[in-house]
C-alpha cells in the first residue's frame, strides 16, 4: 500500500582514513519504522526538474555499536579539495528509474532498476526519508 514518508536529518560524522577524511551522514535507531518486503519499491516525489542528482535512493549501513544507521558522503583530502560534498557515496546510490506522473509535471514516480536486498534504505535529498526492506 502507500505509505508516507517522513523525512529525518542526521548528524555529521568524519573519520580519518589514511589521507582522506570521509563524512558520513548519521540517523537515529538501527531500524526505520516504515518495512516492506516489495525488493522493488516505488516512490513519488514532487520536483519541478529530472530528480536525477537531487533525489538519490541509498543503502545504509547499520552501526551496532553507535545504535544507528549511516550514510557515506563526500571526502576530501587532507591537503586540500573536496569531492562529491553533500551528494551520497556512489557505493551507497541506488540507480532508479525516473517517470513523469501522468497529469501532474511536478510529480515524479522513482523506481529502482535492481530489486533491493534485505536492508535499511531511504530517499535522500538532504533529509532522509528512510525504509527497510525484509524477506
Amino acid at each position: 500500500g502507500d505509505v508516507h514518508l517522513r523525512g529525518i536529518s542526521g548528524t555529521i560524522s568524519t573519520t580519518n582514513a589514511f589521507v582522506t577524511v570521509l563524512e558520513h551522514s548519521n540517523f537515529p535507531g538501527m531500524a526505520a519504522g516504515v518495512r516492506t518486503h516489495d525488493a522493488r519499491p516505488s516512490f513519488i516525489v514532487n520536483s519541478p526538474d529530472q530528480p536525477k542528482g537531487h533525489f538519490y535512493i541509498v543503502s545504509l549501513e547499520v552501526d551496532t555499536g553507535d545504535q544507528d544507521r549511516s550514510l557515506k558522503l563526500g571526502n576530501s583530502k587532507f591537503w586540500g579539495g573536496m569531492k562529491n560534498v553533500g551528494a551520497p557515496d556512489k557505493d551507497n546510490q541506488i540507480s532508479y528509474e525516473a517517470v513523469q506522473v501522468a497529469g501532474n509535471s511536478n510529480q515524479w514516480k522513482l523506481t529502482p532498476t535492481k530489486d533491493l536486498k534485505p536492508g535499511e534504505y531511504g530517499v535522500y535529498m538532504g533529509q532522509l526519508y528512510d525504509f527497510g526492506v525484509d524477506r
